[in-house]
């Protein structure tokens, strides 16, 4: 699927997409991630076609979709409410699409076994949308979605409406049934764990543009800018001036501390600039450390798996510090000196 200077606006005046270029190889995965009006449904809206763009084009399999009708783009939907219809059973929702199609009826029973084994609903073909849990309705939903083979497939945060157990199960269920199916995928959700469980490669959205695409490892430990640094996962961010002195590299942050970095990422001699690490990669009491120094911690909480410590080092700054649970969560009670540090290249330069 390629989306060509897709621009999407409301009232003549909001512009909720802007000028889109986007490349989706077959068979592949991707999310749109960001905040609330960064344009991520507003772009599903309008290849489904409920909302019509103001500009752009969007080819599958050499068509462009938006010259055509919506019932006419044959893609798969997903949406968090599922719409299934309330009156018919998991057999009939399933099947709905085929007869739209009007396929024959021994072939319309013979895709909807197989999409029923697929989504592991056997014994379930009888029972209404009422009977079923939110889960099983996800899954009818989905099966409904895939059975006629589509190229593509749009969901809009379709896991959204269920409890954090219950989602982390369909994620590996999804993920397991589209590389099955091979179905080029465009995802949508504000959930970033969601995202990087998921996706082959995620887009970072921003005021209805692409700010970074990239695999999830790449766009976590190579963000291009402050935004997605900030936006997926968390940073520490330090702001300062670059000094160079023959081949060493220093950050001076604004309350004057001092730090060495593995390069400047093209920022000259006293340049003003970002510099960010996760706050997993910051060590405590362990050696040894490229980059060290003394800090207080201030507080301690408690996330079950992890640890999370603030603590102040000697020029005020404070940095959020992530351990993995070892049952010994006293050791680092807010008062306490310790030692911090990290590995030299764990402290990126951003741009803004």
């Amino acid at each position: 699927m390629q989306i060509q200077s897709l621009s999407v606006v409301y009232d003549e005046n909001i512009t909720a997409v802007d000028g889109l270029d986007l490349d989706i190889p077959p068979g592949e995965f991707v999310t749109l991630l960001g905040p609330s009006g960064s344009g991520k449904t507003s772009i599903l809206m309008a290849l489904a076609g409920f909302v019509r763009p103001s500009s752009g084009h969007v080819f599958v399999d050499s068509r462009d979709l938006l010259a055509l009708p919506p019932n006419e783009r044959n893609l798969g939907l997903v949406v968090q409410s599922y719409a299934l219809f309330p009156h018919m059973t998991v057999e009939q929702n399933i099947a709905f699409p085929l007869r739209m199609r009007n396929w024959k009826q021994t072939d319309i029973d013979q895709a909807v076994r197989q999409a029923v084994r697929m989504v592991q609903l056997r014994g379930y073909e009888k029972r209404k949308p009422g009977q079923l849990s939110g889960g099983e309705q996800q899954r009818v939903a989905l099966a409904r979605a895939t059975i006629f083979d589509p190229p593509v497939m749009l969901m809009d945060e379709p896991l959204g409406a269920l409890d954090r157990q219950l989602r982390d199960q369909l994620q590996s269920e999804l993920k397991a049934i589209q590389q099955r199916t091979g179905i080029t995928t465009l995802y949508v959700t504000h959930d970033q764990d969601e995202a990087m469980a998921l996706s082959d490669r995620i887009a970072i959205m921003r005021d209805g543009s692409i700010e970074q695409i990239a695999s999830p490892q790449e766009l976590y430990e190579r963000p291009r800018n402050t935004f997605v640094a900030g936006f997926l996962g968390e940073s520490n961010v330090l702001q300062g001036t670059i000094h160079l002195t023959g081949n060493r590299v220093e950050l001076e942050t604004d309350a004057g501390w001092r730090l060495p970095l593995a390069d400047a990422s093209g920022a000259g001699d006293r340049h003003r600039v970002h510099a960010q690490i996760r706050p997993e990669r910051i060590l405590v009491e362990e050696d040894p450390m490229d980059v060290h120094t003394t800090a207080e911690v201030i507080d301690q909480s408690f996330a079950g798996e992890m640890i999370r410590l603030t603590v102040r080092v000697p020029s005020g700054e404070q940095l959020a510090i992530k351990r993995q649970n070892s049952g010994r969560t006293s050791d680092f009670q807010p008062g306490r000196q310790v030692t911090i540090g990290w590995a030299l290249q764990d402290m990126m330069v951003l741009r803004d």
